[in-house]
């Protein structure tokens, strides 16, 4: 068990820290240019939204997927069977989901107010 919940965590801030790199570069060629990386407000901006999309959306994400499953091992007694397995494909992708939205705006409102 302790296996699955460290990879778990290893690989739990490496989603907003993809998604927070597309965004961005989407957002500097439809914006200011990719020239705007090359300027200290641009660098600081990737590397430190690269640190801060890992803790603020990868940990608080960890966090609610780490109690999702505690709350769902307590409560089901079969979770084998096709019904549940198919609600927790559906909640774990709605998670993502909202991972993927949540990264999309802060760096939408972030990229606006630094860049």
């Amino acid at each position: 068990m302790t296996d699955q919940y460290s990879a778990q965590k290893e690989s739990a801030g490496g989603l907003p820290t993809i998604v927070f790199l597309l965004t961005t570069v989407v957002l500097l060629i439809g914006g200011p240019g990719i020239g705007a990386v090359f300027s200290l407000r641009g660098a600081a901006f990737i590397v430190g939204g690269m640190f801060l999309a890992a803790l603020v959306v990868g940990i608080p994400s960890y966090l609610l997927q780490r109690a999702v499953s505690k709350i769902i091992a307590r409560t089901v007694r079969n979770p084998f069977s096709p019904s549940v397995v198919r609600a927790i494909k559906a909640l774990g992708m709605a998670l993502l989901f909202v991972q993927v939205v949540v990264t999309v705006l802060l760096t939408y409102l972030s990229f606006g107010y630094v860049i």
